[in-house]
């Protein structure tokens, strides 16, 4: 089986997390201000929903400009 590693040897304890409810543009600034590559979505209970990276947003924010365009 390979080697394993625990979460939280990896990851930053207590980090700033975005909602289900946040925007991508939102969580594209909660990125950038923080300077972090990772941003883990957590939903309304505290649990974790997902973990998008910074080329997820981008590519996301991108293709919400592109739908604008061709409205």
């Amino acid at each position: 089986m390979g080697i394993r590693t625990e979460l939280r040897e990896v990851m930053t304890p207590n980090p700033e997390c975005a909602t289900l409810e946040t925007s991508i543009l939102e969580a594209l600034h909660i990125m950038h201000d923080g300077k972090f590559l990772h941003l883990p979505v957590v939903d309304k209970d505290g649990y974790i929903a997902a973990c998008v990276d910074v080329l997820q947003i981008t590519h996301a924010a991108i293709s919400m400009m592109k739908a604008v365009e061709l409205e």
